[in-house]
Parts: C-alpha cells; structure tokens; sequence
C-alpha cells in the first residue's frame, strides 16, 4: 500500500473510533435518562403508527341534509350537485331549527339552505345567498366540507351565467377565460397515506 493510501485508512480508523466512543456515550445517556428516552420511541414508533393511521385528508360520504325554500328546478339542481363520493344527500328538512338540531346531534355534517325566491332572483340576474352550515367538530372534515361546497356552488353559479350567456345569443367559448391545469407530479393518485411520515 503506498503512504497516502495508509494514512487515509489510519484516519479513517481513528475516525471510526472517535464515532464507536460517541455512539457509546449517547446510547448510555438516553438509558439513563428515562423521559428522553420514552420520548425517542415514541417519535419514531408510535408517532408514525398514529400519523399513519390518523384522520384522513379526504372528504368522503359526508351526510347533507337540505332545507330547500324555494321547491323550484334551479333551487333542486344545485342540490343535487352535492353527490358522492364527497357529499351523501340525506334528507330534507322543514325548518332551520330542525336542520341546526340534526346538526348539533351529529346526524349531518352539513346543512344546506336554499333561499325562497332563489330561482326568480336567478332569473333577473340578482345576487342570491345560499347558506352551508358546517359541523367543525372534526375541523379537517369541516374545512374540507367548506371548500367542496363553496366549488359546487361557484361551478353553478359559472353555468347558470354561461346559460344566460347563451339565451343572450351569445357564444360562452368566445369569453375570456383563465384555466387552470393542475399537474401532480408526485403521488399523482393523490393518496393521502403517502403524505404522512411513514
């Protein structure tokens, strides 16, 4: 072996055992220190167990109950917008006071009102509010509840205008517009569990 070579591998040896003694005196410290070590399970046991089998980020089968005022054709249309796999229509109901009493029982995770009058104010072009309320016990499932809705809603309230668009004699495609395409590069199936720390 020439000379450069030996005193490579002499540091290499006296590297080595500079690592063996630290090693050493980690391992005794962390048996000594009970709390330090429960703790360094924990984080790479029992942590990645709970991360990995903790609540989802996806919204799936969340029960809506509906109180439609209005009983027209626009008012059902958008009702029916909420569908699997992220919404299950689950009943209607005749009052707010009972939709907020099914929602404080935790018989629907979201209650949907629908003004009287939504459809004519629709139809002469007026800003018409619709309400969603929200059970945010699970805040994750709550949020995501929230945003589904508000996209269901924005995307009827886009084909309804694009409607009048085209009883105007209007062309929609002709209409400024800004798309956005969303490519996932990594985890392209969008699991969840992947995101996790496992």
């Amino acid at each position: 072996m020439s000379p450069p070579a030996t005193r490579i591998m002499a540091l290499a040896r006296v590297w080595l055992r500079q690592i063996a003694v630290l090693s050493q005196k980690e391992i005794k410290q962390l048996l000594r220190d009970r709390a330090l070590f429960i703790y360094t399970v924990y984080i790479f046991t029992a942590n990645i167990i709970i991360a990995a089998g903790g609540a989802s980020n996806e919204l799936r089968d969340s029960a809506v109950r509906v109180h439609d005022a209005d009983q027209s054709l626009a008012s059902r249309d958008l009702i029916y917008r909420f569908q699997q796999p992220r919404f299950r229509l689950a009943g209607e109901v005749g009052s707010a006071a009972e939709a907020l009493r099914l929602l404080d029982q935790g018989e629907a995770q979201m209650i949907l009102e629908v003004p009287s009058g939504f459809a004519e104010s629709l139809r002469r072009q007026q800003v018409v509010h619709v309400q969603a309320l929200i059970d945010t016990s699970q805040a994750n499932t709550g949020y995501l509840a929230s945003s589904y809705a508000a996209r269901i809603v924005a995307r009827y309230s886009e084909d309804w205008a694009e409607r009048n668009i085209i009883r105007a004699g209007g062309d929609p495609r002709q209409m400024p517009a800004i798309r956005n395409e969303l490519r996932v590069w990594y985890n392209p199936g969008l699991n969840d569990k992947w995101f996790n720390t496992i």
